[in-house]
């Protein structure tokens, strides 16, 4: 009960007056419901709200009990007791919440502080709810008053991290959400289950099974001594406990998914030359200028591009790459089906050269979508590794690797390998 009524049940009684046919006689004044009194409540920031009512109808013949509850938009600022009285002392005002007609008003994932639109809780729920109850027979009503706190518990979001087996100090660093804060401790929890299960983490929780310490647990950022193949998959997360000993979990948690010597290789080797031993097939096939018709072209014994082949399909006509095919043997090959994007590796029967070896030669537009281009089928995301690129800008842009917008397969000045402000973030964040 956040506000005393006026009498013994707490609730304060509201009720029409209606003169019976002797109107200068006497007068007929109907009970009004009585309320059992609101309980005040202090809820843990992100948790749930639920303010349930006890009434009971004065007068039997009355019809039955209506509820409407409303809301103010006075703070409360304190933490309040179940057991108080709690008031500001100062006049507010009541804002019907909309289909808030039930015996027991309830509300998810409560934010701190006063709404900020009316009536509306879910834009702040620190402040007084008010029940009025009636019944359908007559005008009468009661309210009462509950107030609800909101702790500023602090919260935090986790990142997901991608590391390679063996890696030595990893770190991962929780970031606390905006207007959350009040935490009293901070502790991390790790699951080797997926989150079924968790355990608090200690210094050497994880030592004898999986050779790995942990340290700086009590803060908001969590150390790794090293990240064995084992622990792929471990799921972590920050834990927030307030003053009143409420806990919240971090809002999102972080697998540790730990590359193994096995994919930490290269996931593509594409090369005018045989780079990778173990590799038998072919090296491109080529289009010939001005027409349909393509040839697959192998590498030599000695790893050198089969340059002899090339000429004797092409002639003194130009030939482009259709496909530029995978060494690694993950299958990954570059691929243009597009005859005008392709690049070219022979000039009107001359074959393009640097330094007296063959390679593949990208022409583009700037500002615009006329750029050659070689591309994945699809775009690898699930797998990392390391990428090697031997390339020679012949002006002041070039081409890269990137996606699918235009901007991503172009970089300015020639000395880099991306634009910082065209390309996208996948791409910057695996090569930087």
């Amino acid at each position: 009960m956040a506000v005393a009524g006026d009498n013994s049940f707490g609730q304060q009684g509201i009720c029409n007056t209606t003169t019976t046919a002797n109107a200068t006689v006497s007068k007929l004044i109907a009970p009004a419901p009585i309320i059992t009194p609101l309980l005040d409540q202090t809820v843990c920031l992100g948790g749930n709200v639920s303010i349930p009512a006890n009434v009971t109808a004065a007068d039997p013949f009355a019809g039955t009990i209506s509820y409407q509850w409303s809301l103010s938009a006075t703070p409360v600022t304190v933490p309040v007791n179940p057991n108080g009285n709690y008031s500001t002392g100062i006049a507010q005002t009541f804002t019907n919440i909309t289909g808030a007609i039930g015996s027991t008003y309830s509300l998810s994932n409560v934010r701190m502080g006063v709404p900020t639109t009316a009536g509306n809780p879910t834009t702040g729920a620190s402040t007084f709810y008010r029940l009025t109850a009636g019944q359908s027979a007559n005008a009468c009503i009661s309210t009462d008053d509950a107030a609800v706190y909101v702790t500023p518990n602090t919260q935090y979001t986790l990142p997901s991290n991608t590391v390679c087996a063996g890696t030595v100090t990893t770190t991962i660093i929780a970031a606390q959400v905006a207007g959350t804060g009040g935490a009293a401790r901070t502790y991390w929890q790790r699951s080797t289950d997926g989150g079924t299960s968790w355990s608090n983490i200690t210094a050497n929780l994880d030592a004898a099974v999986y050779s790995v310490t942990y340290s700086t647990f009590s803060t908001p950022t969590l150390t790794l001594s090293s990240s064995p193949a084992a622990i792929n998959g471990f799921k972590y997360r920050l834990v927030s406990t307030n003053s009143f000993g409420e806990t919240l979990t971090s809002t999102s948690s972080v697998i540790a998914a730990v590359i193994t010597s096995t994919t930490n290789k290269p996931q593509g080797i594409w090369s005018v030359r045989k780079v990778n031993n173990a590799y038998n097939g072919a090296a491109m096939t080529i289009r010939i200028g001005g027409g349909t018709a393509t040839q697959t072209i192998n590498y030599l014994p000695s790893g050198e591009l089969d340059t002899a082949s090339i000429k004797s399909f092409v002639g003194n006509k130009s030939a482009f790459v259709v496909t530029w095919f995978d060494q690694s043997g993950a299958g990954r090959n570059l691929a243009q089906a597009t005859a005008a994007l392709q690049p070219r590796i022979v000039n009107n029967g001359v074959i393009d050269r640097e330094n007296g070896k063959p390679f593949i030669r990208f022409f583009g537009t700037a500002s615009s979508t006329n750029y050659n281009s070689l591309n994945l089928a699809t775009n690898n995301t699930t797998q990392a590794g390391p990428i090697f690129i031997v390339n020679e800008f012949a002006g002041s842009t070039g081409f890269i690797l990137g996606s699918t917008s235009v901007y991503n397969y172009h970089s300015t000045p020639n000395s880099t390998l991306y634009n910082t402000s065209w390309t996208s973030a996948a791409i910057r964040n695996a090569v930087s």
